[in-house]
Parts: structure tokens; sequence; C-alpha cells
């Protein structure tokens, strides 16, 4: 679309196009810089509309995203370009880290879970869900925000056996410190090897109080120890 009225200042939201008036389909980019110049309207495709704006306070995040290393996914060491009848796409992929010895994981990605608009943080088209420590979704993927020694970490669980077992695996590759906003967090004893989770959603259900029991030192495997029906006593 050629609709342009907005400058390209930095934290600015616009289309990408092919190079040619008309040309923008499903394609986005933040601005890092003031590129109103570049992008505007003398640009030969007649320049670039914006369409939203990344609040200031929250360019950090994409600062940060753009100060990662970058990845060719069409790298002759990752596939066959013979394949691809295109290598203009995925060039440029920001990365987690530098190296992959054991391949290609999603946690090596950068992954946008959701974006709010100010003031719309919630989604009217789904039923609001009650607030919990965490969320059962499915038997692959649990994250659980846990406090231990003043630090607060993502961990993710999940579950390769038969859902009647309750035994969930850490996949201590992909911990990450998380920053302390006041979130409700589970909390894991080095002593007993007790991980309490205050809430979870399961199913529309919330269970209280769910106590997970390390039953393998080794790999901090977990079993389902106890938990509580109702919300303990204020």
């Amino acid at each position: 679309a050629d609709e342009y009225s907005t400058p390209n200042t930095r934290g600015t939201v616009a289309l990408a196009k092919g190079g040619v008036p008309d040309s923008a389909t499903n394609q986005w980019f933040i601005n890092l810089t003031d590129n109103s110049e570049g992008l505007g309207p003398d640009n030969p495709s007649g320049g670039f509309a914006v369409f939203a704006r990344v609040r200031e306070a929250d360019m950090a995040v994409v600062d940060a995203i753009a100060g990662l290393p970058v990845l060719d996914l069409y790298s002759p060491a990752l596939v066959d370009r013979s394949w691809f009848s295109s290598l203009d796409a995925f060039t440029n992929v920001p990365m987690l880290r530098n190296d992959f010895p054991d391949g290609l994981n999603l946690a090596d990605f950068v992954l946008v879970n959701r974006v709010y608009i100010p003031g719309n943080e919630v989604n009217p088209c789904l039923p609001v869900k009650p607030k919990t420590t965490t969320e059962f979704v499915n038997r692959n993927n649990i994250l659980i925000p846990i406090r231990l020694n003043g630090q607060i970490y993502e961990v993710s669980f999940r579950q390769d056996f038969p859902l009647s077992d309750y035994l969930f695996m850490p996949e201590l590759w992909r911990v990450r410190l998380l920053a302390d906003v006041g979130q409700e967090t589970a909390d894991f004893s080095l002593e007993d090897g007790i991980l309490t989770i205050p809430s979870i959603l399961v199913d529309g259900t919330v269970f209280y109080n769910v106590r997970l029991k390390v039953i393998d030192p080794a790999t901090l495997e977990v079993q389902l120890d106890s938990f509580d029906t109702e919300p303990p006593a204020p």
C-alpha cells in the first residue's frame, strides 16, 4: 500500500514493500533509527506506510533483539541450498546463541508470544482466565517461574510418560533468568527437593499448593506429590 503519511522515525512500525508501489503484503519492520528520509515519499517504492509505534520505554526490548547475533538459515551448513529457489528470506535471523553443536532448537530463536495494544491487554474474543502462577496447556511445555536463592528462573517442564504417572522432566537447557517484577512464583526447596506451585490452571480448573517432589536427583525429574482444590485461607 502507498498510504504514506507518517515519517519512519525510530520506533515506528511500517509495512515492507518489494521495491515497487503497492507491493506490501504481510511483512513489517520496526525502525531502529530515524529513517524518515530514506523511506519517505521520495523512495522509489513511494514511501513506506507507518501503521503503529512502539512505546519508547519498550524499545529496549527491540534494541536487545537487534543486538543479537544473526544466522543465515539457508547456510550450506544447515540446509541443502539446491532445494530452495529463493534464498532472500530468513538470511539474517536473530539468535540467542552463536553456536549450535546439537542443532537448532526452538529455544534458540527469539519468540514473540503476544503483542498488546496499550489499553487492550485482554483479548475480548477469549474468555478471561483466572490468574494463576502457571498453566498446564499440554504435556510438552509447562513454563513455571521458580524462585531460587533470591533469583527467579523460568523453567520448562515436559511430560514424556503417561498422564496417569504424573512425572515431569525439566528442560535444563531452556532455563532463563526472569526480572523480578513482583510476580507470583513457585518455590523450590533444596533441602527436601520439593517444588511448590501456589496455583496452576488445568483445563479451566485451578489447583492450589501443588507440590512436586524430586524423584531422580541426577535429572531433577519430579512427580506430583499433593495439591489442594480450595484456595488457601486469606
